[in-house]
């Protein structure tokens, strides 16, 4: 063992513990704090702190290690500190002696021989520098969660304003078709409205949406098009009359509505097919 005369560095083993949106960091008789996140919530290990470089952080109640590494110097020398408050003493000793002969159960410091585990002589440098690392990964996880919740914000957007255009496109040509056909034009918004756009078509080419698609797929429709419904006058936020109407058993009142990519899919295809269809009807006579 010698006395130290370069600076530490980072490297074997501490330990801090993140608890409740911050953490404890015990070493030397010190406690410092640091902040931390909720993310990796199904890992979980015991809430303890054994002053080594492993960093523990607990959120919901579940604890994830961070090992920090802590290196020897370019001599191979780890630099280590009395945990004694009274003392602090610092010295360097090699790392395959402190890892190989002294026991891990007891270290005496060469100055005031003060006795304590192996794992609790870090220096206020290495202490300092395991705060830093375990707050940068938190961070790093924390930023990370929250490019893919603003990720997935934007995703459902989109989903929701591809349903909204898909009705208004479906609405404009229907109006056009209709006008065409008929010399008149259809009452405001009618072709939003499934049961009464197609009445109107019934009355004209004499044929209805379900005759068209079918009864499960008019089933679909007339869910995606409550759905569009609640997205441009609820909020999302499902009521009884979307239940009443849309007959969907997925939601119960007061559910916010969520929009899938196989959805908006599913609804394309369906007003596709009936724009089409009643396209090619029009035409033919």
């Amino acid at each position: 063992m010698t006395s130290p005369d370069k600076p530490t560095q980072v490297g074997s083993d501490c330990n801090l513990t993140f608890e409740n949106l911050s953490a404890n960091v015990v070493s030397k008789g010190r406690l410092v704090q640091a902040p931390a996140s909720d993310i990796d919530r199904n890992d979980s290990k015991d809430k303890t702190c054994l002053n080594t470089c492993n960093v523990n952080y607990v959120t919901y109640q579940k604890t994830k290690e961070i090992t920090v590494p802590i290196e020897a110097d370019a001599d191979g020398f780890l630099d280590k500190e009395c945990p004694s408050e009274k003392c602090l003493f610092q010295f360097k000793v090699v790392e395959e002696d402190y890892k190989n002969i002294l026991r891990d159960e007891e270290i005496f410091c060469p100055s005031c021989r003060h006795a304590e585990k192996a794992d609790a002589w870090l220096t206020t440098e290495q202490m300092k520098a395991a705060k830093e690392y375990a707050q940068n990964h938190v961070m790093n996880k924390f930023n990370a969660a929250i490019r893919a919740d603003e990720a997935q914000v934007m995703e459902q957007l989109f989903l929701e304003k591809a349903m909204q255009d898909s009705v208004m496109s479906f609405q404009r040509l229907s109006e056009q078709l209709y006008e065409r056909r008929t010399g008149q034009s259809a009452k405001r918004n009618a072709f939003q409205r499934l049961d009464e756009g197609s009445g109107l078509w019934e009355a004209q080419p004499d044929v209805s949406y379900e005759t068209i698609l079918g009864k499960e797929a008019m089933s679909r429709l007339t869910i995606y098009f409550q759905q569009r419904h609640l997205l441009a006058h609820q909020q999302r936020i499902v009521d009884a009359d979307y239940v009443k109407r849309s007959q969907d058993i997925q939601y119960s009142i007061g559910q916010r509505l969520i929009i899938y990519k196989e959805a908006i899919l599913d609804f394309a295809a369906l007003i596709e097919k009936l724009g089409k269809d009643i396209m090619a009807r029009c035409a033919s006579e």
